[in-house]
């Protein structure tokens, strides 16, 4: 951050509170609050962590558009025709059980193999 912003928040801050700095004053602070957001950064490991940012988020942004993709090229199951359940009669009664081919999802990623096993 800037020298800059830290003045203006400081400023803004004690001008809520009825203090007032001469500009001096308020240039030493700024600095002193700069050191600190410096500091407090490489204590924390926060200034290595905004480094890998934006190589994490384009990794990020890959998996998700290769799971877009797998998503959207997907077909339909042939077996429950797209439902997400079947009810199987076990023992007299109607159990919701999932889609053995799709496992309830409704579809299945293409190159899947076809049938149980």
């Amino acid at each position: 951050m800037s020298i800059e912003y830290w003045k203006i928040a400081i400023e803004e801050s004690l001008g809520e509170h009825g203090i007032v700095l001469s500009d001096e004053q308020l240039s030493a602070v700024a600095v002193d609050m700069d050191n600190a957001h410096l500091m407090y950064g490489e204590a924390t490991g926060l200034n290595v962590v905004t480094a890998n940012y934006h190589a994490s988020r384009q990794s990020e942004i890959d998996v998700l558009k290769a799971e877009l993709k797998t998503e959207r090229d997907a077909l339909p199951c042939e077996v429950c025709k797209g439902g997400t359940a079947k009810e199987i009669g076990i023992g007299g009664r109607l159990v919701p059980m999932d889609c053995w081919k799709c496992g309830g999802k409704g579809r299945y990623p293409r190159g899947h193999r076809r049938g149980r096993w």
